[in-house]
Order: C-alpha cells, then sequence, then structure tokens
C-alpha cells in the first residue's frame, strides 16, 4: 500500500474521533480572473452533519432585513458614506451564493439571485467523482492529497487536509476524506483558498429570508443571469417594460455618470458552464 492510500485509510479512521457537535469555521478567499481580478471572502461553516457556505456581508444584510429599524439604519449610513464619496465602501451583498449540505441525508441546496430574481434548487451529493492523486502539500500547516473531478463543465484540482476527516469544502465541494483547503479549475480563472481555520461551538447558521426565494431549474437560472450579467442594463430595461432606446443615465455608487457597456464583462464566466 503506497503512502497515501495509507494517509486515506487514515483519514477514514479518525473521522470516528471527531464528535457528532464539533464543528468547523474556515475563511476562504475566492479569486475569479477574466478583464480583471476580482477577491471576494467567503466562510464555510461545517460539521460531520450539515453545513452552510457563505458571505459574511450577505448573511449579516439578509439578517438586518428583517427588522424596519435595521433598515432604515443601513440606509442613513449607505446615504451618509455615498455623500462622502465612500459609495464603493458600503456592504452589499453581492456575493449572494449560498450553499447549505445536509450530510445526514444527501442532499444540497444552492440560493442564488441576481437583480430581482431570487431562485433556490437542490441537488443530490452523488453528482461530484473524484480522482485522488499522489501528491501532497502544506496549506495551513495541514498535509493535503491532490484530487481532481469533472464537474458541471470545469475540470477542477483540489487539495484536502487528511487529519480533519470531514468531507466538505468550499462552494459545493464535497465528497473528499477531509476538508478540503483550496481548489482551482483547469484553466486557473477561478480559485478558492483557505486562510483560516479554527473549531467553534456555534451553530450553523440557517436562511433568514428563504421567503424570498423560488424553486427554479439551476440551467434556466444560470441562462437567465448569464443574459443579465452579459448586458445588465438590457435585461433591467426588458424586465421593467422601458424601451431599449430610451435615455437612461447610469451612475456609479459616488454618483458619478458612467457608461453602460463598461458594465458587460463576456470573457467572465460561472462557477459551473454546463447551462449553454
Amino acid at each position: 500500500m503506497n503512502r497515501i492510500k495509507v494517509l486515506i485509510v487514515t483519514c477514514l479512521v479518525a473521522i470516528t474521533a471527531i464528535a457528532q457537535n464539533d464543528k468547523f469555521l474556515l475563511d476562504y478567499k475566492y479569486t475569479t480572473t477574466s478583464d480583471k481580478e476580482t477577491i471576494v471572502d467567503y466562510r464555510l461553516h461545517t460539521s460531520t452533519e450539515k453545513s452552510m457556505f457563505y458571505n459574511t456581508t450577505s448573511l449579516w444584510m439578509d439578517s438586518i432585513s428583517r427588522s424596519d429599524a435595521a433598515c432604515t439604519a443601513y440606509g442613513e449610513m449607505a446615504a451618509s458614506m455615498m455623500s462622502k464619496g465612500q459609495g464603493a465602501a458600503v456592504p452589499d451583498r453581492s456575493a449572494n451564493i449560498f450553499v447549505c449540505k445536509s450530510f445526514s441525508d444527501n442532499s444540497m441546496r444552492v440560493y442564488d439571485d441576481f437583480d430581482d430574481q431570487f431562485a433556490f434548487y437542490d441537488e443530490s451529493l452523488d453528482e461530484m467523482r473524484w480522482e485522488i492523486g499522489d501528491s501532497v502539500k502544506v496549506i495551513l500547516d495541514y498535509e493535503c492529497v491532490l484530487a481532481s473531478t469533472n464537474y458541471h463543465g470545469r475540470t477542477w484540482n483540489v487539495w484536502f487536509a487528511i487529519d480533519l476527516p470531514i468531507h466538505d469544502g468550499p462552494w459545493k465541494f464535497h465528497g473528499l476524506p477531509g476538508l478540503i483547503l483550496s481548489a482551482e479549475d483547469a484553466t486557473g480563472s477561478h480559485k478558492f483558498e483557505a486562510i483560516g481555520i479554527e473549531r467553534t461551538d456555534t451553530p450553523i447558521p440557517q436562511m433568514y429570508r428563504q421567503d424570498w426565494y423560488s424553486k427554479e431549474d439551476r440551467k434556466l437560472f444560470l441562462k437567465s443571469k448569464r443574459q443579465y450579467t452579459d448586458n445588465p442594463l438590457a435585461y433591467i430595461l426588458q424586465s421593467q417594460g422601458i424601451p431599449p432606446n430610451a435615455n437612461i443615465k447610469v451612475t456609479d455608487l459616488n454618483g458619478n455618470e458612467i457608461d453602460p457597456n463598461s458594465l458587460i464583462d463576456s470573457s467572465f464566466d460561472f462557477l459551473e458552464t454546463d447551462y449553454r
């Protein structure tokens, strides 16, 4: 038996040493490169039973949306910041995907939105199949093993920690005998990288605004989101019944007028590309 196989067997045995109520918090830096590099922070709150992957600002904004007083306070704060030319620093929920996994019933529910379209869809945890490699490297002081998968249109290479035997990872990644600390697609255009990990006693959060979402087909939703991403102004005008030749002024968060064509980024594509 080679070294990698010994490590995997050890990892599978070690999972019995993790109590059912043990939870971990992992912070990830998500980087995507198209015309420009974009970096977003995400958090994975996970256990042996279930997990939630989310952006902390988006989760916080959803939580305060249930309080009129909190919404008013946020509006006043945002208006004040924009008046000072700090519009770009106003907290927003642009990182708006939430991935909730349930290992007890082998299911995953994804919440996503764009413009005013809020959707959720369900997937089985059986879709992601892995090939474990023979390479090892250290991430955050944890020895990690290389694995790869083809999933929904992309090839991914990931590194999972053999000493953290929870079958989870950032975004939709799961199913390996250890927490995934790094994942990058074969084109190098999308990458998740763990930048911190700790044990926690805090409960895994729930969705605050499930009432916003309706069930949709994953591929149909992504097709609509693609249309919006390709030309958000045209999509919004069409959805509002406004003629495409209407005289519309577009401004940034600081009130400066911008060219609508600058909003179009056709070089960017989603984490999943099988919607085409």
